[in-house]
C-alpha cells in the first residue's frame, strides 16, 4: 500500500466544496448524504424496524432523493425509468439486525473489521432484492425502454445506498475507484465476493493515516469512518481526473 499523507487536508478540501462557512451549505448536493443519513438515523434510534407503510415510504423517498442527487438517476441507470417506490423493499434489509448494529458501530474501526461479513451480507441481499424486482417489472411494464432491460443493481448503486443509510462502506463510483488505484489499495474494485477484503484494506488505510485521537476529537461526532474514507478517495480521484 502506498503511503499517502495529507489525509486531513484532503478531507478539508472536500468539505470546503460544501461551502461550510456559509449558511447555504445545506443546499449543496454533497449535503444530500447528511440529510439522508440523518433521516435514517432518527429511525434507527427510535425503531426496531420501520413499522408502517408510511415510514417505509418516507425513507424510500429520502433514499431516492439522495441517489438522484448523487448521480444515480442518469440515463444509463435503471433508476431513471422508475419512481422512488422501487426502494421500498430495500428498507426492510436496511433495518435488519446486522444493519442496525453496523450503523450503531460505524465509528468503531475494530467492530467494522470484525463484522465485515455483515457488510457483505447486506450488499448481497440488496443486490438480490433489486435484481428480483427488475426481472419482474421487465415483464409487466410494456413501455419500458430497451435500455432499461437486462440491468442489474450495480456496485455503485448498492454502495451508495449503504453509505447513505448505514455508513458502513464508501460509494464505489468512478472517482473513488480511481482514488483507490492511485493510493495503491490492493482491492480497488469491489465485487460481491471480495467485500470483506475491501473493507479490511480500507480500515487499515484509515488506521495508518487518521490518528485515533484526531478522529475522535474532530470528526467522529459527524462522520462515520467509511464516510471520511469516501470523501478522501473521491477527492483524490476527482483531482486526478481534472489533471488528465
Amino acid at each position: 500500500m502506498k503511503k499517502i499523507q495529507r489525509f486531513e487536508e484532503i478531507i478539508k478540501e472536500y468539505l470546503a466544496l460544501e461551502n461550510l462557512e456559509h449558511d447555504t451549505h445545506q443546499y449543496h448536493r454533497f449535503y444530500s448524504w447528511n440529510v439522508c443519513y440523518e433521516a435514517f438515523g432518527e429511525f434507527y434510534e427510535k425503531n426496531t424496524t420501520p413499522a408502517t407503510k408510511k415510514d417505509k415510504d418516507f425513507l424510500a423517498l429520502h433514499l431516492g432523493m439522495f441517489l438522484a442527487s448523487w448521480g444515480m438517476y442518469r440515463g444509463s441507470t435503471f433508476n431513471l425509468h422508475y419512481n422512488y417506490t422501487i426502494h421500498r423493499p430495500i428498507i426492510k434489509i436496511l433495518f435488519s439486525p446486522e444493519a442496525q448494529e453496523l450503523r450503531k458501530n460505524s465509528h468503531d474501526l475494530e467492530y467494522l473489521k470484525a463484522h465485515a461479513k455483515d457488510i457483505k451480507k447486506l450488499y448481497n441481499e440488496i443486490a438480490v432484492k433489486y435484481n428480483d424486482f427488475l426481472e419482474k417489472t421487465w415483464k409487466d411494464i410494456k413501455d419500458l425502454p430497451e435500455e432499461a432491460k437486462d440491468k442489474e443493481a450495480s456496485t455503485t448503486l448498492i454502495t451508495k445506498i449503504l453509505l447513505g443509510t448505514v455508513g458502513c462502506i464508501p460509494a464505489y463510483d468512478t472517482y473513488l475507484k480511481e482514488g483507490l488505484e492511485i493510493s495503491e489499495i490492493d482491492h480497488s474494485n469491489l465485487t460481491s465476493d471480495n467485500v470483506e477484503e475491501c473493507v479490511a484494506d480500507l480500515l487499515e488505510f484509515f488506521k495508518v493515516h487518521m490518528p485515533a485521537e484526531v478522529y475522535q476529537t474532530i470528526y467522529e461526532k459527524d462522520y462515520p469512518i467509511m464516510k471520511l474514507l469516501d470523501m478522501y478517495f473521491w477527492k483524490i480521484g476527482e483531482g486526478s481526473s481534472k489533471n488528465k
